[in-house]
């Protein structure tokens, strides 16, 4: 079989080379934490397969094709623990939270948070500013572009956009390595991504603004290949050990969320991903900047009225599995908010649907006693230019205000 090489291992297959007759490539994510508000301490595995055989009409066994996730390694704790001093003061802290399960309001009256906005020449110099640091590999295949509700780069290997008006990036360099990673657990990838981010002065924390982990995932990587009808692993050898498996971790991903005065902002993320050596290869900040704080504090509804919104059908059939409280944070594209709106995220658990996508049922109710809180913020329509702006990142007609 081309492309594979026997090893000492009886009849399994030991890859070495590229692989022509790959049946089936497996890419798995487990994730540690709450990515997009899931389950604190959850562990989920998400599986995706792409079929790399044209051979449709041969019958394939799947049995006992996906391997059993690893005993976990990682580390578990409510907060992790930061090495390097730019990664404690970026945090504010020797530590950085994780953010729970859970979380609800105690008080009655929140601060009001104001936005920053960006005009385009804003927007731009973070696009260039950001892609410098972070696409190292990548080659720029022409300029920046006006695409309507973002600025991008067109790149041979790599992408990197800028939203207009509200300066959310992300940068990926698509040329990085991939093999066994050298990232030990969650807390080093953590670590990692936090120093990095420091060191190259990516973000600009508020004051009373934080950090805290929403997420970790680690990706593994498996392949399978016919024979006999019949699906069998690849062996995979470790270059530093000589180990031959079945599967290898390549990369892990980090997701941050952030606070203010310790309260939760539910929406956008700060994602960071990690290649093998630990190298930051991706950077995404879906997040806006906070400008300040509004001169009026925000009142929040009392319990009573509050249930009042809950959808009873819900409440009363399906058993609570958690409840998020704190600031709501809409889409940095094509949406203006000014201030984040104030809800509650019930989530219940839905038995007759378990292992579905319909095991469980959501509801996010505003708790904000000003009605022109909004949760969603307010969608804009920008009209693309569908030119290039010039080299120097000027663009090619004035500057506006955003909105």
């Amino acid at each position: 079989m081309e492309g594979f090489r026997r090893g000492d291992i009886g009849d399994k297959m030991l890859i070495k080379t590229k692989m022509k007759n790959l049946a089936l490539a497996i890419t798995i994510i487990v994730s540690y934490g709450c990515s997009n508000e899931m389950d604190e301490y959850t562990l989920h595995t998400e599986v995706a397969a792409k079929s790399l055989s044209d051979e449709s009409e041969d019958a394939v066994s799947m049995e006992n094709a996906y391997p059993e996730p690893e005993v976990r390694d990682e580390i578990n704790s409510e907060y992790y623990k930061l090495d390097s001093a730019r990664s404690r003061q970026l945090a504010g802290g020797s530590t950085i939270p994780r953010r729970g399960r859970s979380y609800e309001l105690d008080d009655y009256q929140v601060p009001g948070i104001v936005f920053s906005d960006y005009t385009d020449h804003d927007v731009i110099n973070i696009l260039k500013s950001v892609s410098k640091k972070i696409l190292v590999n990548s080659t720029l295949a022409s300029g920046i572009m006006d695409m309507g509700e973002i600025f991008s780069l067109k790149l041979k290997n790599g992408m990197a956009y800028a939203a207009r008006g509200t300066g959310s990036v992300a940068v990926k360099d698509h040329d990085y390595k991939v093999g066994f990673t050298e990232i030990k657990n969650d807390e080093e990838a953590v670590n990692l991504a936090l120093d990095q981010i420091a060191s190259e002065g990516l973000l600009t924390m508020a004051e009373n603004e934080s950090l805290d982990v929403r997420s970790v995932q680690s990706t593994y990587h498996a392949g399978w290949f016919k024979e006999e009808g019949k699906l069998a692993p690849v062996y995979y050898e470790n270059e530093q050990t000589g180990e031959l498996t079945t599967k290898f971790k390549s990369a892990y991903t980090v997701n941050f969320g952030r606070r203010y005065y310790d309260i939760p902002i539910m929406g956008p993320s700060l994602t960071v991903r990690l290649d093998a050596t630990g190298r930051m290869v991706a950077y995404i900040k879906g997040w806006r900047n906070i400008k300040g704080e509004a001169d009026k504090a925000v009142n929040i509804m009392s319990d009573s009225d509050i249930n009042r919104k809950r959808d009873s059908k819900l409440a009363m059939n399906l058993p609570l599995k958690s409840v998020k409280c704190g600031y709501v944070e809409a889409s940095s594209i094509a949406t203006y908010q000014r201030s984040p709106g104030l809800g509650c995220r019930y989530t219940y658990r839905n038995p007759e649907h378990a292992g579905t996508l319909n095991e469980e049922a959501e509801e996010l109710i505003n708790i904000a006693v000003d009605k022109s809180l909004k949760l969603k913020g307010q969608s804009v329509v920008y009209k693309s230019e569908d030119n290039e702006l010039e080299s120097d990142g000027q663009s090619i007609r004035k500057d506006e205000e955003p909105y």
